[in-house]
Parts: C-alpha cells; structure tokens; sequence
C-alpha cells in the first residue's frame, strides 16, 4: 500500500462539519468513513494476525520478572526513535548483522538474544546490576545512539529496568486482573517514561491486547485538529485521545480471527500503523526475543 502523504488532508465533509460545529478546544478526529476509505482495512493482514499469535501465548504464560525487564527495554526503545537504514546504524554499531530499515525495538530485540544481552538479563531481572551487568548494558545502548538518545536508553536499562523488575508481581496483577483504568493507573504511577501513550504497548508484549497505543502515526491520522494545542497541552490530553481513539478502532469493524477479539485494539493499531507508514512490521525479531531472549541455563 503506498505511504500516505505525511502532511495534513483536507478533511471530509463529515469531518469538516464536526469542526466547524465544535468549540475550538475540543478534539476533533477523522471520521471511521474517511478511515475506512483511505486504509480500506477490512481483513486484519496476516503478518499481523501472527503477531496476535504471539500475545495469545504470552497471554497464556506466566510473566516473570525478566519477561518484565525485556517489554520495559524494548518499549523504551522504541519510544522517539525511528527507522533507520542499515548503514546509518553502522555509526554507531560498526559490524551489526541486520538489513533494511531498521525498528529500533527489532534492534535491541536482537540485541538481547547476544551474550551481553543474557548478561544483562539475568542480573537485571533480580532488581540489582553489577559491573558485568552494567557493562553489558553500556555497550548495547552505545551499539543504538545512532537511534538517539543514547544516555537515556542506558538509564533505562540500568536503573529503570531493574526497579520495575522487583514489581513483576504487582505488574502482573495489574495488567492480568485489573480493568483498563487500573492497568493505566498502575503503569503511570510504576512505569517510567512510558506514559498513556505507548501504555498499549507494553502491554501487548506482556499479553494483554484490549488497549490501543496511542503513537505518531495515529495522532496524525486520526486527530485533526490538533495544531490548536500546544505539546504540553497534547501531551495532557492523551489518555482523552486514547479513548477516542478505542471507540474509531472499535467502530471500524476490522474482521479478526475469534481467538485473536481479546487483543482487537492493539492488532488493529499495528495494521493501521502500517497501512498509515506503507509498512510491513511483522515485529517477528521482537517476539521472538519475548519468547525466548536470555533463557535463563
């Protein structure tokens, strides 16, 4: 599917309607019709539906304090952080094996399923690091400063991580019994720097698909009017946009597989991220490293 262009369309008439019969500061977003007609998501896409595959097993395990270390990393990962082609990587990460365009997460997936990323995880999932830890962390966030933000990365991975790993317990609770208000907030409250935004995701990692992630690409499809707010003001207004953002999901009708309707919002999520990017993120590297990244020996 060709990438949709990048600047703001002219809305619909439904949409344009809404606008104009709105106070100017209240959220505005595109019309399920307009949606439909551009993205033309009827079927869930295959690629996406093994994705679903993969939260029906984790849904299905116990989470372990280590399963919380891996979502958290790659979920900071993958937060600010875009694309980049294979050789630009080769700044930072000289002799990396990996091609194409390159998800930061799919990276650090990788990265955790090497000998510094097993070291990593197995101090990292006890609440502590120790030198070796540490320097298995540094030299995997120094491998993605090409991605950004590299000090933060490693912050995340030495403080962050480990704190949230003496919480698997709480976590678990929170994300397998509580309803949506208490998983989010449990997550903002314990979980640093993921926020109503990517909230969604973590979760999925973790087994839980009822939440939509509320990321770039679906800000710029769906809410029209957001040049009236200032960042901060946007920011303040995201689990709002959530929301809305779950009904369109929910209203779009997308066909999903019987056992997969407990994980709708988030498939559905990654199939219009997508089909909003021209993409085909199968997100395989990111389950597998879920699954089996740093198995303990």
């Amino acid at each position: 599917m060709a990438k949709i262009a990048q600047q703001i369309p002219r809305p619909d008439a439904a949409t344009a309607k809404e606008i104009k019969q709105t106070p100017p500061r209240c959220m505005v977003l595109n019309s399920v019709e307009r949606a439909q007609r551009e993205l033309g998501l009827r079927e869930l896409p295959e690629h996406v539906a093994q994705f679903g595959q993969f939260m029906l097993q984790q849904q299905q395990r116990a989470l372990t304090s280590r399963d919380v270390v891996k979502a958290y990393v790659l979920t900071r990962s993958s937060i600010q952080r875009s694309n980049l082609p294979a050789e630009t990587l080769r700044r930072s990460w000289p002799d990396h094996p990996l091609t194409g365009s390159i998800r930061p997460e799919d990276a650090m997936a990788y990265l955790l399923r090497t000998s510094d990323g097993k070291t990593y995880l197995d101090e990292a999932e006890r609440g502590v690091l120790s030198g070796a830890g540490v320097e298995a962390a540094h030299r995997m966030s120094s491998r993605l400063a090409a991605f950004g933000q590299a000090p933060t990365l490693y912050s995340d991975m030495t403080v962050r991580a480990p704190a949230l790993a003496l919480k698997a317990n709480e976590l678990a609770k929170a994300l397998r019994e509580g309803t949506k208000a208490e998983w989010f907030a449990w997550a903002e409250a314990n979980i640093w720097g993921v926020g109503a935004a990517k909230t969604g995701f973590i979760a999925s990692l973790l087994g839980r698909g009822d939440i939509p992630t509320a990321d770039a690409r679906e800000i710029q499809f769906w809410w029209k009017n957001r040049a009236k707010y200032t960042k901060d003001q946007r920011m303040r207004m995201m689990r709002q946009f959530g929301e809305r953002l779950e009904k369109r999901l929910r209203d779009m009708r997308v066909n999903v597989p019987s056992e997969l309707m407990p994980f709708y919002q988030h498939l559905v999520h990654h199939a219009i991220w997508d089909a909003v990017g021209g993409t085909q993120t199968t997100h395989a590297d990111v389950a597998s490293c879920m699954l089996l990244a740093g198995v303990r020996r």
